[in-house]
């Protein structure tokens, strides 16, 4: 796809009359950029904007320029755009003619499809400006005239995949299928066909349905339009209220033999249950609940026996992951990376750093660099360079720009070959023989005190041993990888990608089952601290979140428990982390669900986003089976504990009730570790509890 960037003049000229008289320096115009990309014009104004290219109220750009061609996805590209729209957004104080404004954003999305920056002359405009005495003294005046300007009337938002499609058809038009129907609203049916459609799809998907007969010469069957728009609001997805004007439909009349108005038939797995006449709402009202209440019941009888339980921490979508964003003393950071530590490259990654760490506004009000590819290379070609005990400095800087998701966006998915960087820096972990010249002898280091379970015996004392990765670089590349999860582009490769996934789950599963000692310079030994494990769970339940949110998707799909318990996605309960009995074929896991569905399920899953787990039943075990370890060993932080316990629960939650997680949990006594710890440890008691549950 082409990418064009629309440069238009808001001065309308005058700048490039008055520019030099005014300031002394010669400037051509006020510039306000879009990008043009698949026949659609993106631009910031109130919040990110769309508009066919050349029709916003700018008018006609004064200079279009191709800026390169992208070879993103349509999908990807759409997903990195709504990513940004928490920072570029709607309210009147994010947009900055100055500091943070439509040029940012151009220079943003530039960066992500092209790996390029918009012309230097642009981005430097604000400025070259405010370096005038001139533009100082006029910047707020020059702002308050402009803004009307900057922000215009263009269709707000970046379009979403839609939650569910359009409203009903129109007239004479067959009536859509069951999962297309809207929620929350009556719908209109014209004829036998368009009913019968309602009635089928509503039985079809385990709902119940209720037609309301009316005429249009009905005064009594006016009074009570508004108490069924409120009972269709009510009944959400337990429902559908359908409305027949009989004097129009002539043949429902006749099929259903109604010969008065207001009539009310109600059905459930398509059998007529109830029918009633008159202009009585409160009769209305109690019907169509004791309808409701019928349709719940049945739809907890069939769902995951999990959904029957009160469990409020994990009957909900996750939505707030796990992050590291303490900064430190960047000097001293920068003064590890010796002698790598000079040159631009470092120093627009330190500037941008401490801009962003010291902003009075919103951090991402701060530009991005412009180098990101150099960046990439930096980080790549500096890693294995650098002597092991200062590898972590150079992995907290990598932590510290993914937590912009801009930033973390653009390495997504212009990193290549695939990943890159990352893996050159997730490499970092892998054990090294005493003979690599980048270990210190002064270092710190940690000493393997136990052999992994599963592992052959440690060789003999003659054998050189690989030292394992130092403690420090081993945390800053756990908290690398749960900043991955600033940008949902990152977690589609998760899903997708075993590679990456396996790399993180075998580093957090191994710092949580390490037994290493640390060893200073005067060659004390002490145990690795419990910040480690800490951080281990941390990781793991971003990536238990991940699957978990996928989970509770294909459920709700496969049996469409539209509202109701645990069905309302929610703010995640704080994890606890500092910011530093239905037979086999009933309870199929996701995996297995999809392997038995029909042709084309999978395709249409996917329209809805709903997809496949992310996490293979492998990796789910191998995950269980770590946590569930780890938590038996665990005496000293409570704080590991419920992270652990949060983790697991998020993982079992859902499964196969007679499936291989579930079997690992019992065969490794979870039961009766939970009660140990929750009687050790005041934090986490109440995720516990509800984990504790899940085996009842």
């Amino acid at each position: 796809m082409d990418v064009k960037l629309y440069v238009y003049d808001l001065s309308k000229g005058l700048a490039r009359m008055y520019s030099v008289a005014l300031t002394g320096t010669q400037m051509d115009a006020i510039y306000h950029t879009s990008i043009v990309l698949n026949g659609t014009e993106y631009y910031f104004g109130q919040g990110i904007q769309t508009a066919f290219p050349g029709s916003t109220h700018h008018g006609h750009p004064m200079e279009v320029i191709g800026l390169g061609t992208t070879e993103l996805p349509k999908d990807v590209i759409q997903e990195y755009i709504q990513s940004l729209e928490e920072i570029y957004s709607p309210e009147s104080q994010s947009y900055d003619l100055f500091l943070h404004n439509c040029n940012n954003f151009t220079q943003d999305l530039s960066m992500f499809l092209l790996g390029k920056n918009i012309p230097e002359h642009i981005r430097n405009l604000p400025q070259t400006f405010l370096n005038t005495p001139f533009g100082q003294m006029m910047k707020p005046q020059i702002e308050n005239a402009l803004r009307g300007v900057t922000q215009g009337t263009g269709t707000p938002g970046v379009p979403h995949p839609p939650s569910a499609p359009a409203r009903a058809p129109a007239p004479v038009a067959p009536a859509p299928a069951a999962a297309a129907l809207p929620h929350g609203t009556v719908q209109m049916a014209n004829n036998v066909q368009q009913l019968d459609t309602y009635l089928n799809t509503a039985s079809q998907t385990g709902k119940g349905a209720v037609i309301f007969f009316t005429s249009a010469t009905c005064p009594p069957c006016k009074i009570l339009y508004p108490t069924y728009d409120e009972l269709a609001e009510e009944a959400g997805g337990y429902a559908v209220l359908v409305k027949v004007d009989i004097s129009v439909a002539l043949d429902v009349g006749m099929k259903y033999g109604v010969r008065a108005t207001p009539t009310f038939m109600t059905f459930l797995r398509g059998e007529k249950v109830d029918e009633w006449s008159g202009a009585n709402p409160g009769m209305l009202r109690g019907n169509v609940r004791l309808l409701v209440q019928m349709v719940q019941q049945e739809q907890l009888a069939n769902a995951h026996p999990h959904r029957r339980l009160d469990l409020p921490t994990l009957q909900k979508q996750i939505e707030n992951y796990v992050l590291y964003k303490k900064v430190p003393p960047l000097d001293r950071v920068r003064q590890k990376l010796s002698p790598h530590d000079s040159g631009p490259v470092v120093s627009s990654i330190i500037d941008f750093l401490q801009a962003r760490n010291n902003a009075t506004t919103a951090p991402a009000d701060i530009p991005i660099p412009t180098n990101l590819p150099e960046i990439a290379t930096y980080l790549q070609a500096t890693a294995p360079h650098l002597p092991r005990e200062n590898r972590f400095a150079l992995v907290d800087l990598a932590r510290l720009l993914f937590l912009d998701p801009r930033v973390s966006g653009y390495f997504a998915e212009r990193d290549s070959p695939a990943h890159a960087t990352l893996s050159s820096l997730f490499s970092l972990a892998s054990p090294v023989s005493p003979t690599d010249p980048s270990t210190s002898a002064s270092a710190h280091t940690s000493t393997s005190t136990s052999t992994p379970p599963g592992s052959q015996s440690a060789p003999a004392a003659s054998a050189p041993v690989s030292a394992p990765a130092p403690y420090n670089l081993r945390m800053t590349l756990l908290q690398l990888a749960c900043n991955l999860f600033t940008t949902p582009l990152y977690t589609t490769h998760l899903t997708t990608d075993r590679a990456l996934r396996d790399t993180i789950t075998h580093l957090a599963t191994g710092a949580l089952l390490s037994e290493d000692l640390i060893t200073d310079t005067n060659g004390n030994k002490t145990k690795i601290p419990a910040n480690l494990r800490v951080v281990a769970a941390s990781c793991l339940y971003n990536l238990t979140a991940l699957n978990h949110n996928a989970r509770l998707r294909l459920i709700d799909h496969d049996h469409d428990p539209r509202s109701g318990p645990g069905s309302t996605p929610g703010p995640a309960p704080e994890p606890g982390f500092r910011d530093e009995s239905k037979s086999k074929s009933e309870t199929k896991s996701g995996e297995q669900r999809h392997a038995e569905t029909e042709p084309g399920a999978e395709a249409d899953r996917r329209e809805l986003g709903v997809g496949l787990e992310p996490l293979s039943e492998e990796e789910q075990v191998e995950i269980a089976a770590a946590v569930i370890e780890a938590l038996d060993k665990e005496a000293e932080s409570g704080e590991t504990v419920r992270g652990l316990v949060f983790a697991l629960g998020l993982l079992v939650y859902g499964a196969d009730v007679e499936g291989s997680v579930v079997d690992v949990c019992r065969a490794m006594g979870l039961e009766g570790i939970l009660r140990v710890k929750g009687g050790m440890f005041r934090e986490g008691r109440e995720v516990i509890a509800e984990v504790g549950c899940l085996f009842k």
